[in-house]
C-alpha cells in the first residue's frame, strides 16, 4: 500500500472547518518541499518559529529524519488509508464495479440490457412499490 500525504493550511487550533488542501503527494521528498516553502515564506510555523529561523530548525529535524508534523502550526499533515482493489478480501464487493468500469462500451451495454429489474427490487424500505 503506498502512502499519501495530504498538507492543509489552516489556523492554530487545527480546526476542520479551517484546513485548506495546499498539496497530496506520494513523495516525501515533495511534501517536505511545499512545508519547507511555506515555513520559509511565514504562511506555516515549525516548532514555534517561522520564516527563516524556522526553516532551519525544520531543515535540522529534516537532516535528521526527524520531522515531527507534530511541530507545525498553522499546518496539518494527513495520511490517510489508501486500500488498492484487491489488496485486501474485504474489497471483492468491488470487484464487478471495476469490471463494470474498465469493460468496453458495447460489452457493457450489452451486459446492462441483459439485467432485469425483479419487482422486490422496486419496493422501498417500507415494502412500498416505487
Amino acid at each position: 500500500m503506498e502512502d499519501v500525504y495530504l498538507l492543509y493550511s489552516c489556523n492554530e487550533h487545527k480546526e476542520y472547518s479551517s484546513m485548506r488542501l495546499i498539496t497530496a503527494t506520494a513523495d516525501t521528498n515533495t511534501l517536505y518541499a511545499v512545508i519547507g516553502n511555506n515555513i520559509f515564506e511565514g504562511s506555516t510555523e515549525y516548532d514555534g518559529e517561522s520564516n527563516h529561523n524556522g526553516f532551519i530548525r525544520f531543515r535540522e529535524d529534516y537532516r535528521q529524519d526527524s520531522i515531527n508534523f507534530d511541530k507545525l502550526d498553522y499546518g496539518f499533515v494527513n495520511t490517510p488509508v489508501i486500500e488498492k482493489l484487491f489488496e485486501y478480501i474485504s474489497l471483492s464487493e468491488y470487484e464487478d464495479a471495476y469490471s463494470w468500469l474498465a469493460m468496453e462500451d458495447n460489452e457493457f451495454t450489452k451486459l446492462m440490457s441483459d439485467i432485469t429489474i425483479s419487482d422486490e427490487e422496486l419496493e422501498d424500505e417500507y415494502g412500498e412499490e416505487i
